[in-house]
């Protein structure tokens, strides 16, 4: 039997396992395997062969962090850049067609006089 949810249904279903599995193992434990999975993925980008010493790795993987959280933060900020002219163009194009309405309402009750 195949379930149909809609985006809000998968949204709460999601938020009441992530709920549920927090209660169960705790907060720290569950993140503990992905941070150091989020770890191990930067030291294998600046260091894959363990060359370095690790102190070097481990600045190398804090920057290399460091610029893609930068570069997440500048595609938000695009984004909602993008969302914001979006909005802005709608509510100029309403605006708009309001206006000739108003006009057409206006030239169209005159005529009948």
């Amino acid at each position: 039997m195949s379930e149909h949810l809609s985006a809000e249904e998968r949204r709460l279903r999601a938020k009441i396992a992530a709920h549920a599995a927090h209660a169960k193992h705790g907060s720290a434990k569950l993140l503990e395997a992905a941070n150091a999975k989020n770890k191990a993925k930067y030291d294998d980008q600046v260091d894959p062969d363990r060359l370095l010493d690790p102190a070097e790795r481990a600045k190398r993987a804090a920057a290399a962090r460091s610029a893609d959280m930068t570069r997440l933060s500048f595609l938000a900020a695009k984004a909602r850049k993008a969302t914001a002219a979006a909005e802005a163009a709608e509510r100029r194009a309403q605006t708009q067609k309001a206006f000739v309405d108003n006009i057409n309402e206006f030239l169209n009750e005159g005529g009948e006089q």
